[in-house]
């Protein structure tokens, strides 16, 4: 069944984007939003129409949100049709994102709201293999869809598909029953999905918040004409927002809830906490001669990642994203990823992911406009399959070079905004000396350590310029000293303890 949405399927092109000011109030949003609840694979996807993109082609995009961070790619030859898709690192039973050699594609969400699945039948990962191995058509995957109805499916899911009509749809399947809808009958040429179906139960929608911010950013490439692969990678898959709240630019200076200075939570953002994996798979242009549909993948966190095209027409997949083992690229996602969390789960610093962006994304746009400038050339002359292996190769080989040398040493990428406070002596190894440039109002300050967490809070009296204070069970380390009430980060201390 085929639909036009207009409540949850788009924004209207006038509507004005909230402003939430109040960090305390934007904590509680989130936090409400997020209690629509989650299942384990919450991912996050768009189907774009060529209609909608910048440069008319159909796009699907997937996040993949799941425990396990080991992902790859492969190059398929077990099926009739050969295929791209991505992994579990050592796992070929299932594929959770691919494109095949006739230009179709599928991505998947879970949905929590369109009933149970089956007892028997196939699994999202095993339907989206099967699909990639044996169809060229949207057309074809429905027809497939008729036929599990009556067998069954055992994952609820949102099936984004895209083929080389040009067309992109969504098809929301429960365990016996779906529902489709085509982007290029929505109001703005696109849709995205959380973790529930718009034809399911609206009272259960879980990941609202990513749905939402979602919508927000989207519409605003779409209005700006920059709807494209590059647009949904950098400002949508990266997204550390929620619906009205803008942390950008980056470092994020303020204190969001009950998060240290500078940290943002990430269990309801589009770049979740679990996010492994960023597909942006582009399809066929209708007017384009030469088919080169590609696969931009990040193998890792998208915030702390960088995006590789990779083709089907090459024929493999470069060692550094497919392995043998966990591939390289993956392996150092998972080093940068802990290092903007601070070794945990508890929020991501944005101090220390800021540097991050001004390293790694100017590869990454080197890496689009490389990518263009070859695909210019090739739709004049088709290249040989090494020749396409080759360039993905080596801009792989960049990206692992860029990862080796970046410097996580915590210590020197925590900023120092200004000098309004002196500590003398630094490094100190017992009672420490703070001069204030300027007198003081009655207020705090505050000291954290290297992870964010404050370890303790000194009072200010009125007009005070220099006070001394002697720590108590302080361990030895670097911390940061904060004032209140404007909660600016001041300066750093290096303290020995004796």
């Amino acid at each position: 069944m085929c639909r036009k949405r207009l409540g949850f399927g788009a924004i209207s092109r006038n509507r004005a984007k909230p402003k939430l000011r109040n960090p305390s109030v934007i904590y509680f949003i989130i936090c409400l939003l997020g209690q629509f609840g989650s299942i384990s694979s919450a991912c996050t996807i768009g189907a774009f129409s060529f209609g909608a993109t910048q440069n008319h082609k159909p796009i699907l995009w997937k996040n993949r949100d799941i425990s396990n961070p080991d992902q790859a790619v492969y190059f398929f030859t077990d099926g009739r049709y050969r295929y791209l898709g991505l992994v579990y690192a050592g796992d070929s039973s299932r594929v959770w994102a691919g494109i095949n050699e006739k230009g179709f594609a599928i991505i998947n969400s879970n949905s929590g709201n369109i009933g149970p699945g089956a007892s028997n039948g196939l699994d999202d990962g095993e339907v989206m293999k099967y699909a990639l191995q044996n169809y060229v058509s949207i057309e074809e995957f429905r027809h497939f869809l008729d036929s599990t109805n009556k067998t069954g499916r055992r994952t609820p899911s949102n099936f984004g598909v895209l083929d080389s009509t040009g067309e992109a749809t969504i098809f929301e399947a429960g365990g016996y029953q779906y529902e489709r809808f085509d982007a290029s009958k929505e109001s703005l040429g696109f849709m995205l999905r959380a973790n529930y179906s718009m034809s399911g139960d609206s009272t259960h929608q879980s990941g609202l918040a990513r749905y939402l911010r979602g919508l927000e950013l989207a519409q605003a490439g779409y209005q700006q004409g920059i709807l494209d692969a590059p647009y949904i990678i950098d400002k949508i898959a990266r997204d550390l927002g929620s619906p009205g709240f803008d942390p950008y630019p980056l470092p994020f200076r303020d204190t969001l809830g009950s998060y240290p200075y500078g940290f943002l939570p990430t269990t309801a953002s589009i770049n979740r906490y679990r996010t492994r994996a960023c597909v942006v798979i582009v399809g066929k242009g209708l007017n384009e001669t030469n088919n080169f549909p590609r696969m931009w993948t990040i193998l890792g966190e998208p915030c702390a990642g960088i995006a590789l095209p990779l083709f089907f027409a090459a024929g493999a997949v470069p060692e550094p994203m497919n392995g043998p083992g966990l591939p390289k690229i993956c392996d150092w996602a998972k080093l940068m990823r802990d290092y903007v969390y601070v070794g945990s789960d508890f929020g991501l610093n944005t101090f220390l992911l800021a540097p991050i962006y001004e390293k790694l994304l100017p590869l990454e746009s080197e890496i689009f406009n490389i990518t263009q400038a070859n695909l210019n050339r090739w739709q004049i002359e088709t290249p040989p399959a090494s020749e396409i292996l080759r360039f993905e190769d080596s801009l792989a080989q960049r990206v692992v070079e860029v990862y080796q040398q970046f410097n996580r040493n915590q210590e020197d990428t925590f900023p120092i905004d200004s000098p309004g406070i002196v500590i003398s002596p630094n490094p100190a190894h017992a009672s420490i000396k703070f001069i204030l440039n300027q007198e003081s109002e009655q207020g705090l300050i505050r000291i954290y350590n290297i992870s964010g967490r404050m370890v303790t809070q000194i009072s200010i009296a009125p007009g005070t310029k220099l006070f001394t204070w002697t720590p108590k069970r302080l361990s030895s380390g670097i911390y940061f000293l904060s004032t209140e009430p404007n909660r600016n980060i001041k300066t750093k201390f290096h303290y020995i303890r004796n």
